[in-house]
């Protein structure tokens, strides 16, 4: 039994780091950043024409290296209002419209309003996730009648907290289902009544 112990919590030590890697949403009020809320967007919509591929790049300008974007005042960082960008997506001009109707691809408002708002922020850019260095991230501050456990609790719980509107946890579930669940999770097969036996003495 303790070998399901150890392993549940070697895997919440790892779990701790995934806040900071995994592409979640923004939550209300937090910073956007490049790797998780905009480069999704750009790369689906704009790199087409304006990103690394010089067989496909319809143009000098380049979205995907701030320098390049800055230099060809399509960013402005700080000041969405004179970004080019800013400008094009959200032109009433079919012809001027970024990007054009004909490439089959849209931003949503929800898109030209996250990239106003990101250049607003500053547009720092990220590099590849890969290259990026893991950091342990602090856990946000919940509500003070929200049960918080572990740093993963407090991470999941600004997530339900940030739903309009807003969701409660479920209650914790039974130690003998919660056997069941890990012993799933770990080997795919049940725990035998001795493991079950354990672990509800431990707990």
């Amino acid at each position: 039994m303790r070998l399901f112990s150890s392993i549940a919590t070697a895997a919440a030590g790892l779990l701790a780091f995934l806040p900071a890697t995994l592409p979640l949403q923004a939550a209300d009020g937090d910073t956007l950043r490049y790797n998780r809320d905009i480069q999704p967007i750009l790369s689906e919509n704009c790199f087409f024409c304006h990103g690394p591929d010089p067989e496909k790049r319809d143009s000098d300008l380049r979205l995907d290296i701030r320098e390049d974007a800055i230099t060809g005042k399509a960013i402005v960082p700080g000041d969405a209002d004179a970004s080019l960008i800013i400008e094009r997506i959200f032109h009433d001009d079919p012809d001027e419209l970024m990007p054009p109707p004909d490439s089959h691809r849209k931003l949503t408002d929800k898109d030209r309003e996250k990239i106003k708002r990101w250049i607003n922020e500053g547009a720092e850019y990220q590099a590849h996730w890969s290259y990026v260095p893991l950091e342990k991230p602090t856990p946000p501050t919940v509500k003070s009648d929200t049960p918080v456990r572990n740093p993963i609790d407090a991470f999941v719980a600004r997530g339900l907290q940030s739903e309009k509107p807003a969701l409660a946890p479920q209650p914790e579930a039974a130690p003998e289902r919660l056997i069941r669940r890990v012993s799933f999770d770990l080997i795919g097969l049940p725990p035998t009544p001795d493991q079950v036996a354990d672990f509800l003495t431990e707990h």
